[in-house]
């Protein structure tokens, strides 16, 4: 298990869980935006310096700040 910033680039991942140590108010938007377990993601680019990444997951992409992302535990 790994937490999703450190993720390689095109490889599809399943989340395993959302860490205790992440802020309620940003697990509920986390569980909101579909971030529930035993859902693929595929991290599709990573910024210049890493800052922000690119998700696909459930149909849609979208972009979440590594800062965030550490709390998202990932199996591959």
């Amino acid at each position: 298990m790994v937490n999703l910033s450190k993720c390689k680039i095109g490889k599809i991942y399943e989340i395993e869980n959302i860490s205790n140590l992440c802020p309620m108010k940003i697990k509920r938007r986390l569980y909101d935006l579909g971030f529930l377990n035993k859902t693929k993601i595929k991290v599709l680019k990573k910024s210049l310096f890493g800052g922000v990444l690119l998700l696909e997951m459930r149909g849609y992409i979208l972009s979440l700040k590594k800062s965030i992302a550490v709390y998202i535990n990932v199996g591959g």
